[in-house]
């Protein structure tokens, strides 16, 4: 998995209802770990490494659990840089009530604030492209959020950031 996130398709399989996907690791998130059969996943890499995801598979007859294991080769705790840009959040952890989002040699046009299990807590698109924000965590409890950047050049990058109140 390149570039910090990549899309899977589930194959279509006669008599399955749904595929479930979870994870202990904290280095790979799943925005949406219930789907259905030939719908994709996203697995969205925020530890380079290679992680668990179990895969559980549900029937009439009953459920299986097998583990999938996703390699992670490009992204960044504090920050991602892909191509020729680098987004960073500081300061991460926060407990300060905000954090700001710089952007390298590129601009932000819209971000998402992702709770660890898949909940889209916040999104908006920003006014003018920026090269840099301050948001506001003051909403939220203590723990691990992912953010997910859009930018002017169409690329995203995904961070963590950890909230400690």
């Amino acid at each position: 998995m390149d570039h910090g996130q990549n899309e899977y398709i589930l194959p279509v399989s006669p008599g399955v209802d749904s595929y479930v996907l979870t994870t202990n690791s904290s280095g790979i998130f799943i925005p949406n770990s219930i789907v259905s059969p030939g719908q994709p996943v996203r697995f969205i890499g925020t530890q380079v490494g290679t992680h668990r995801v179990d895969l559980t598979v549900t029937n009439v007859c009953g459920s299986s659990t097998s583990p999938i294991f996703v390699r992670v080769e490009n992204c960044g705790l504090g920050g991602t840089t892909l191509d020729n840009f680098a987004v960073t959040v500081t300061p991460n952890p926060t407990n300060t009530g905000n954090v700001s989002v710089k952007v390298e040699n590129d601009k932000l046009i819209s971000y998402t604030i992702i709770s660890m299990t898949g909940q889209e807590l916040y999104s908006t698109m920003v006014d003018f492209p920026e090269e840099e924000i301050t948001l506001d965590t003051k909403q939220l409890s203590t723990g691990l959020y992912i953010l997910r950047t859009n930018l002017e050049s169409g690329n995203t990058a995904v961070n963590k950031i950890i909230v400690k109140n």
